[in-house]
């Protein structure tokens, strides 16, 4: 079956974490009402309607730049998933028949002071169908802060859901998750692993060179022969700052073509047609050479390494770091976790110290 899928690059206004409660909510209803507005004109003007709709990560609140985005400065933009905001997003899918995928900033009851990145779909019933947590966020929250007892609630699936859908396997990957972190490859292979077929790729980012940006996106879809749609931010305004630029969002085959981009920076909304029983024709014409020659077993060994200082492996569970006292951990012990972690790479014989052998800084 070949349906349309559309990535929506809103215009967001970002939350400002000092104002009170109901201007924070007043704010982010208005990202909402306008992400809604998009959603009807691209129903209206993708022709056929699409099935798959993506918008971008943070498109309710975008977030604080320039400066570390503790959790306690994160804390009040968080949402309930599900919650009102989604409820919305849930009528429209309804409405169009369709699925809807966007990531925000979640915070939940059973996690007390901690708050997450999530990305979501929600079906053409209206309900969150998927949630996934970002793996590392840039609060310092995610499974790999918690990874034990994150897998012990959820099971080892939770890091990597997936969901089976009348248009194929759907999987979600969150910013730079997909090409500006150590692990990116492996998010993007363990979907596809998983099961994936259409990588949902919501991201925030107002890099100048979205070259890189468009260049993981192809990857990410060639190496796991996956379609993807990545949805970016438009303009980003705030008091506090210049005015930033997203954009040029961008849908690839499973190859890595470029089905479409967008050329601009401001509001965009682009779409293409994706037909997975193609997809699933490839996949099977190239499984001789795709699975035969993929053996976890070459790598395993590698991956049984330690590639970090053991004390930078532990769950932060400690209620005392987050809230007041987060501002001094993410100043202060972040920045010596960094250190000790290049002193136990250069010992090891995995890095090489840069100028003749300084200490790590």
């Amino acid at each position: 079956m070949k349906f349309r899928v559309v990535a929506i690059q809103s215009n967001v206004t970002m939350v400002d974490p000092n104002q009170s409660e109901a201007e924070i909510k007043k704010v982010v209803g208005a990202n909402l009402d306008r992400a809604l507005e998009l959603i009807d004109w691209a129903a209206r003007e993708s022709g056929p309607g699409p099935k798959l709709i993506v918008l971008p990560e943070s498109f309710l609140h975008s977030f604080p730049r320039g400066t570390c985005p503790t959790m306690k400065k994160l804390m009040p933009m968080a949402l309930s998933i599900p919650g009102e905001e989604t409820k919305k997003l849930g009528e429209k899918a309804k409405e169009y028949q369709a699925y809807i995928c966007g990531a925000t900033y979640e915070y939940m009851e059973d996690w007390p002071g901690r708050i997450w990145n999530a990305g979501f779909i929600i079906d053409p019933s209206g309900n969150v169908a998927l949630k996934r947590h970002k793996t590392a966020s840039e609060s310092g929250s995610g499974p790999v802060f918690v990874f034990n007892e994150y897998v012990e609630r959820y099971g080892i699936n939770a890091i990597y859901p997936v969901l089976d859908t009348p248009l194929g396997r759907l999987g979600v990957l969150i910013c730079n998750e997909g090409g500006m972190i150590s692990n990116s490859v492996e998010n993007a292979r363990c979907l596809a692993l998983n099961g994936a077929e259409i990588i949902c790729y919501p991201i925030s980012t107002t890099s100048s060179d979205h070259e890189f940006y468009h260049l993981a996106c192809r990857m990410r879809a060639r190496d796991n022969n996956c379609y993807l749609v990545s949805a970016n931010l438009g303009l980003t305004f705030s008091k506090e700052r210049a005015r930033a630029s997203g954009g040029e969002s961008i849908i690839c085959d499973y190859e890595g073509r470029i089905l479409t981009k967008s050329c601009t920076c401001e509001e965009a909304t682009i779409g293409a047609t994706f037909d997975v029983n193609e997809l699933r024709i490839f996949r099977q014409s190239r499984s001789f050479i795709l699975w035969r020659y993929f053996r976890p077993e070459l790598f395993a060994e590698f991956y049984k390494r330690e590639y970090c200082h053991p004390e930078s492996k532990k769950d932060l569970k400690a209620p005392e770091i987050y809230g007041e006292m987060w501002e001094s951990f993410a100043m202060g012990e972040a920045l010596e976790r960094k250190r000790r972690n290049l002193e136990w790479l250069y010992e090891h014989n995995i890095l090489v110290r840069p100028d003749g052998g300084k200490a790590a800084r």
